[in-house]
């Protein structure tokens, strides 16, 4: 990984940046990735993923180190089955709730469908009037766990929202709210959150994508502070400046462009990439859009033609 550290005269300005460049994943683990669609351009093979309502191209040697989604404020993972049983995986998950720091305390063990088993547990860490629910799903070699959390007393509605999302599921990724290997056919809603982490191994390079619907107050491009930024950070030994800041339409979205470079004055730079639009309130189809990505001054002019790449290739998906 990439060594941000800088001196402690400059903590805030690290604690801003690693804020602002990386969010926080949900549903990390031993995921099953789609099935690639791996495509030339020119010297570089582009594999083409699916995340939410989005689809773009990275070069083949980015690798996805995590990946979340959450749809009806229900979040999804899909790890892949291995040599274990559908019986062995749901005891696993059952384990892992109660040894969990959370102390969690099991309510209510059922079948929330055929073949879909289901729990109902409380988090001492959460209000008591609050409650969890987990189910899980075999499809293939596709395990599909669902998460909720919501308040006592709304089992039954709770019971019927994850049944709905998980009945949902269907492999392959033409349309629908894609998960990975499969996609999720509900109507569109207006919680809808995915996020995806890459890393180039070789470079070193990271990138995130996350995607979500809109809320009422729509968020600010990355780079809107920038310029209080540098002239709090700056000094004699630390460098910040901004390269581009310019408006740049991506996949038929009217976005934001940005790339700064800071690191110490007497060390190679780092740069970090932006890529931001809004999106439209409530709108499934008009998500905000959210891409950052982080590499040393050297891989640059490498990274810049898989950055154009990248942003040339997103898609709406239907």
């Amino acid at each position: 990984m990439i060594n941000l550290t800088v001196r402690a005269t400059n903590i805030r300005c690290y604690i801003t940046l690693i804020t602002i460049l990386f969010t926080t994943i949900v549903g990390c683990g031993k995921q099953i990735e789609q099935t690639k669609v791996t495509v030339n351009q020119g010297d570089n093979k582009m594999t083409t993923w699916h995340l939410g309502r989005i689809g773009f191209e990275l070069p083949e040697q980015f690798q996805l180190t995590a990946r979340g989604q959450q749809i009806y404020h229900v979040n999804i993972t899909v790890i892949s089955a291995g040599s274990q049983s559908a019986e062995q995986h749901w005891l696993s998950t059952l384990s892992e709730i109660q040894h969990s720091g959370e102390q969690a305390h099991l309510i209510k063990e059922g079948i929330l469908m055929p073949g879909v088993p289901s729990l109902f547990y409380h988090e001492k860490s959460t209000l008591p009037i609050e409650i969890s629910m987990v189910a899980q799903k075999m499809i293939g070699d596709a395990v599909i766990t669902a998460t909720f959390q919501g308040k006592q007393g709304y089992e039954e509605d709770i019971a019927r929202l994850v049944s709905y999302v998980l009945d949902s599921y269907q492999t392959g990724y033409e349309t629908g709210f894609s998960i990975g290997p499969g996609v999720i056919t509900t109507k569109p809603s207006r919680s809808e959150h995915a996020t995806a982490t890459f890393d180039d191994p070789v470079t070193d390079i990271e990138l995130s994508i996350e995607t979500q619907t809109a809320g009422v107050r729509l968020a600010e491009e990355p780079l809107a502070d920038i310029e209080e930024e540098i002239a709090a950070f700056s000094s004699e030994d630390f460098e910040m400046k901004v390269l581009k800041h310019k408006n740049r339409i991506v996949g038929g979205f009217q976005g934001v462009e940005g790339i700064i470079s800071f690191g110490d004055t007497n060390k190679e730079a780092t740069l970090r990439y932006t890529w931001f639009t809004p999106g439209t309130t409530a709108d499934s189809f008009a998500p905000e859009i959210s891409i950052k990505a982080v590499a040393l001054e050297k891989e640059s002019k490498v990274f810049e033609q898989h950055w154009t790449a990248l942003l040339d290739s997103l898609v709406l998906r239907r």
